[in-house]
């Protein structure tokens, strides 16, 4: 998928604004515009978490 994720994303972004807000629209924006991922190693925000 990553190979093709920039002809994805120039498909999605040609989706009316009003089809990308249904529950299909999101779900393809979820796969166009992954949440980045963190891994070992990588750069984080120091601080306090509260429950």
């Amino acid at each position: 998928m990553r190979s093709f994720r920039p002809v994805f994303q120039q498909l999605y972004a040609r989706m009316s604004a009003e089809w990308q807000e249904t529950e299909k629209g999101k779900l393809i924006e979820s796969y166009a515009f992954p949440a980045p991922t963190v891994e070992e190693g990588d750069d984080m925000a120091d601080g306090l978490l509260y429950l």
